[in-house]
């Protein structure tokens, strides 16, 4: 299993404990990295994490990735036209 995919698994069961367990839920809200690392995914170095917590208004966080290096500006153009498939992960370019 890669890194996105152990780290997709372990935030499910994080967030799947934190619906019955409200210490263990503000263990993850002080300090998600550690909890990740008790769960077997050491992010240092890798990713920075950064808490968004779903709001009664449903507001959600929506991760803006930097440009893939040797994407030039006419692809570009095509993944902004729509022209393109559009990727979910970002798992192939950033690592």
């Amino acid at each position: 299993m890669d890194f996105w995919q152990s780290l997709g698994k372990a935030w499910a069961q994080i967030v799947a404990k934190t619906w019955t367990d409200e210490a263990f839920k503000k263990q993850v809200e002080a300090d998600p990295v550690a909890v990740l690392k008790q769960y077997g995914v050491d992010v240092t170095g890798k990713v920075d994490i950064k808490l968004l917590p779903n709001t009664a208004t449903g507001m959600i966080g929506l991760p803006l990735p930097a440009k893939p290096e040797g994407l030039g500006n006419q692809s570009s153009r095509l993944w902004a036209e729509g022209g393109t498939q559009f990727c979910s992960t970002c798992s192939t370019c950033s690592s």
